[in-house]
């Protein structure tokens, strides 16, 4: 195979970026040689991912075999996505885009998206007493509906099964009631002036900015990264539906989460029960709390000046889990001999 050299349109910034981690990935694992240096491995696999040059190709160019060049491309993608934020984390980083652009109301109209599941029509519908504060869940019965130009109650939801109430995590429900107190228009999420949101004018101002960035921007101090392009209103219900099969929930409480009926004879026969509706509320409450630990000191910062209340929230999480990991220390600095010890120990002394 003939080799010649050629360029790829790919910044300085971001082969110095991968070389770093795959620099950083070699030290963990204790790697001691490798045929390329991670500057030349990052240049081989952006050169793959940019161009779509085959192994084949790639190990001809580099001087290396072509399954080396396979296991490099496979490497360097695991570390890639391991920079890559969880959808937990790209929600609460659209949401604060949201409060710069369209105040707090549109912090709360993300998480809710992510969070709740529920369809726009059903959460832009939403009026203050509607609410369930005892419960802490919002009514899903008159979603908002458009007749001749003009934004109204529809009679029904969607679907029959679409009519339900929407338990929300603790912290959720913590910004919603928030929200409930300050709004003083006949729906929790409104324009400034009261003005009822429509999804195409809310989405083209608003929503696909915070999501798609704007990295091109004249100002280099408005230019901000896409978070995920293209991602859309009602991809938060999908990821909804994702997060809770992730996490074990049955079928019978996701589908009536989201307002789904179950096919066939199952939809008869099996029923929620409170101990799952509280198995989600707990998983979703562990994904808010994991993306707050991710934070990196600047976020948190700026998260606490655009919502204040985050602060107490804050401060006891993190306590809760300096308190685990301590914990976990002090049990992996005992040894098996102490371990031992310590049962004959209460074996002597009896119950």
């Amino acid at each position: 195979m003939l080799v010649y050299p050629s360029g790829i349109d790919v910044s300085s910034a971001a082969l110095r970026l991968l070389s770093d981690r795959l620099r950083e990935h070699r030290r963990a694992l204790g790697t001691r040689w490798r045929r390329l240096p991670a500057g030349r491995q990052a240049l081989l696999v952006l050169a793959h991912l940019r161009n779509g040059h085959t192994y084949a190709q790639l190990a001809a160019g580099f001087g290396v075999g072509t399954s080396t060049a396979c296991r490099y491309i496979a490497e360097a993608i695991e570390v890639l996505a391991a920079l890559a934020p969880t959808l937990a984390q790209a929600a609460r980083t659209a949401a604060l885009r949201l409060h710069d652009s369209f105040g707090y109301g549109g912090f709360v109209l993300a998480l809710m998206d992510a969070y709740t599941g529920a369809r726009w029509s059903e959460l832009v519908g939403q009026q203050p007493h509607e609410y369930d504060e005892i419960n802490k869940a919002i009514r899903v019965a008159e979603p908002l509906a458009e007749a001749r130009g003009r934004l109204v109650k529809a009679e029904r939801p969607k679907t029959p099964a679409s009519k339900r109430w929407v338990q929300l995590p603790p912290f959720l429900a913590g910004l919603y009631e928030h929200l409930l107190e300050q709004t003083e228009h006949p729906y929790a999420f409104a324009g400034d002036k009261g003005g009822q949101l429509r999804r195409s004018h809310f989405a083209r101002r608003f929503w696909r900015p915070a999501w798609d960035g704007d990295p091109n921007h004249p100002d280099p101090g408005k230019r901000r990264p896409p978070i995920l392009r293209g991602f859309t209103f009602h991809e938060g219900r999908n990821t909804q539906r994702t997060w809770l099969a992730e996490d074990g929930i049955p079928d019978v409480a996701r589908a009536a989460r989201l307002g789904h009926k179950l096919p066939g004879m199952a939809d008869v026969y099996e029923h929620v029960t409170p101990s799952m509706k509280e198995q989600i509320l707990e998983a979703l409450q562990k994904r808010w709390e994991t993306s707050l630990l991710a934070l990196r000191p600047g976020e948190r910062e700026r998260l606490i000046a655009a919502v204040p209340q985050m602060d107490g929230a804050f401060a006891k999480l993190q306590t809760r889990h300096q308190a685990a990991v301590s914990g976990e220390k002090i049990v992996a600095q005992i040894s098996p001999n102490q371990v031992r010890g310590l049962a004959r120990q209460q074996h002597k002394q009896g119950p």
